[in-house]
């Protein structure tokens, strides 16, 4: 580092020469032909290895580091010490300033870039982009205003400030909590959802008798089951704009839990009352769909919310996806070792939706306080809503990005995924509690990958490298139910075959969910995460509709009745065949396509962030004028 450009000023350090000689293999090599590095490079090259080792999470127990705003000023020493400081812990308070005149996002960071202090301080945003640290505060993510947006781009994402007896100043904003109260949230609704497909087994064990094996009666129904990609959830987008753009953060929480509620009590009707005609059957349907459908839209706003980047969008998902697999475990397991029936397994999914509606008014944010704490929130109490937000935010998504993340998840949903309940009723002669066992079956494939995704695909690689990984493992679930379908016959070894095909078509699935949900999140604009991530997941749900039309268009081409038992099911493993080959042609469709376009994207996006930002550096700092290393 040279200061001020004098040589005899300079700062330096000392490095293994196996990285110079990665980087420049011709300097600094000996004459004879024997220097050649014969062992591969480890660790990651950068000398903040160690601290990255060393680094623990700080709460309100911290021993700040302080610093007095004028011996800062003067000294050099204090200034290293303190850009140490913003490296670990992370954190440092400077006493001797004046407080800013407001807090609005323009003025509250105007004593920090007063003219005495730019020369040091200008340099604290370079350093933590360049770093890529955050100060691991495990007790709640936030992220403050330090100075404009405009002027400093990766503050708004990364910075947090408050000025109550002193500056507090961060490098970066805590990028995931230990534990949070939304993260129960999170956990205890996709629980319910989680309950609920197994509550879904017995509608459709009942539906044949409610509807009186009316073919046109079935194909709604399947259309309204509480699901992705039923036509309720279509309405998604609509409802969480709506949502978003006339309620504030307390509105949106109430409306969750009149939601959960009145799920739970359309539960109980159901459970209490399987005499209904076939229209009150499928009008419950329809209501436990559309109010679980609003639900799941908030939580997944809250969700998108805490995704800062690609490995907290990978945990946060994960999360909700353990929630959704214990659920299904719970009630799954204990209709097959008790024997439940109809009465009881759904009375436990409207117990189980009843149980997120404290959860959910735990999380509401006091009157008069946010969710959390936005650098370009004009409107800080949580009662105002974000009519100017959800708009403006709606047309930031108008990019290629969004539209290739979305044009994934329709393509990827419009590949049918074969529902094999009805070869499972009316060729394998399963019963109730047989089909909730292979629906146990299948949560543990589905949390099998979802986890495989977590941890060995998605560590160590961007969001659009970890999808390619995915599509050469999707079509195998495909494959596998072509074999099911022809050799599964009645009796135990069919029962197995239906368990393990069922395993391994959930498995398969969650290797396009996991991406293109982790790739949603990541891409949902801020202020409106809401209506974002639901409209990026609108695509998938029409997809997912299509398909299901789809499925039942083969059926009826190559005959597949199932009013008339296990004879009209003679047809169904060309269906199988059909699926399975749409979906082969599928993943080499987005593996040629969609997935090189994303890496073209995501690599343009980091060259555009690092030349918006430096350039506004170097011109404000006319002291530093050249760093090497």
């Amino acid at each position: 580092h040279f200061k001020n450009g004098v040589a005899e000023n300079a700062d330096s350090d000392e490095y293994v020469s196996r990285w110079l000689h990665a980087f420049a293999p011709h300097v600094g090599q000996p004459l004879n032909a024997q220097s050649e590095v014969k062992e591969g490079l480890r660790g990651t090259g950068s000398v903040m290895d160690a601290l990255h080792k060393n680094r623990k999470a700080w709460g309100k127990d911290l021993n700040m580091p302080i610093f007095d705003a004028k011996e800062l000023m003067e000294s050099e020493e204090k200034q290293a010490e303190f850009l140490e400081c913003m490296t670990d812990p992370g954190v440092a308070l400077i006493k001797g300033m004046d407080g800013p005149e407001s807090l609005e996002t323009s003025i509250v960071g105007l004593p920090l870039r007063s003219a005495e202090n730019t020369n040091w301080l200008i340099a604290l945003p370079a350093l933590g982009e360049a770093l890529q640290l955050g100060p691991l505060r495990y007790s709640q993510a936030s992220r403050g205003a330090m100075s404009e947006p405009a002027a400093f781009p990766v503050l708004q994402q990364l910075s947090d400030c408050t000025f109550s007896g002193g500056h507090t100043v961060t490098a970066m904003a805590s990028r995931f909590a230990a534990v949070r109260p939304s993260h129960a949230l999170f956990f205890v609704t996709y629980l319910a959802q989680g309950v609920q497909r197994i509550g879904k087994d017995y509608l459709r064990q009942e539906s044949s008798s409610a509807l009186g094996g009316d073919p046109r009666a079935l194909q709604l129904f399947y259309n309204l089951l509480p699901e992705f990609g039923s036509l309720p959830w279509t309405l998604k987008p609509l409802l969480m704009l709506g949502a978003e753009r006339f309620l504030g953060a307390r509105g949106r929480c109430c409306l969750a839990a009149l939601c959960a509620l009145l799920c739970a009590a359309v539960w109980c009707c159901v459970a209490q009352r399987w005499g209904v005609s076939g229209s009150a059957f499928l009008l419950c349907t329809a209501l436990v769909s559309l109010s679980s459908a609003v639900v799941d839209g908030l939580i997944d706003g809250r969700v998108a919310e805490e995704s800062f980047d690609a490995d907290s969008a990978a945990s946060c998902r994960y999360l909700c996806e353990v929630g959704q697999i214990t659920g299904g475990l719970l009630l799954g397991a204990a209709a097959w070792l008790l024997s439940l029936g109809s009465w009881e397994a759904l009375f436990m999914t409207s117990a189980s939706w009843l149980a997120v509606v404290p959860c959910i008014l735990a999380s509401m944010p006091k009157k008069g306080k946010q969710l959390v704490v936005d650098p370009a929130d004009d409107k800080p109490d949580a009662d105002s809503p974000k009519k100017g937000e959800s708009l403006s935010g709606l047309k930031s998504m108008a990019n290629r990005s969004v539209a290739l993340v979305s044009a994934f998840a329709f393509t990827a949903c419009l590949s049918p995924s074969l529902d094999f309940f009805l070869f499972r009723q009316h060729v394998l002669l399963l019963s109730a509690s047989q089909q909730s066992l292979v629906s146990v079956a299948g949560s543990c494939g589905w949390f099998l990958g979802t986890s495989v995704y977590r941890h060995k695909i998605a560590p160590g690689r961007p969001a659009h490298a970890a999808l390619r990984a995915c599509l050469l493992l999707w079509p195998c679930g495909a494959l596998a139910s072509v074999a099911v379908a022809l050799l599964a016959k009645p009796g135990p070894s069919g029962f197995w075959l239906a368990i393990a095909q069922h395993a391994l078509a959930e498995f398969c699935k969650a290797m396009t969910f996991m991406p293109s949900t982790v790739l949603m999140q990541l891409h949902a604009a801020r202020g409106c995460e809401g209506t974002a991530f639901t409209l990026m997941q609108w695509s998938g749900t029409i997809g997912q509709v299509l398909s299901r039309n789809l499925e039942y268009a083969f059926m009826a081409y190559f005959s597949v009745q199932p009013g008339l038992g296990s004879t009209g099911f003679e047809g169904f493993v060309f269906v199988a065949a059909a699926s399975a080959l749409w979906r082969l042609v599928t993943a080499l469709l987005l593996h040629i396509s969609i997935s090189p376009g994303l890496e073209r994207e995501a690599k343009l996006q980091a060259v555009v962030n690092r030349v918006h930002y430096f350039p506004m550096v170097n011109s404000t700092n006319n002291n530093i004028n050249s760093t090497k290393r």
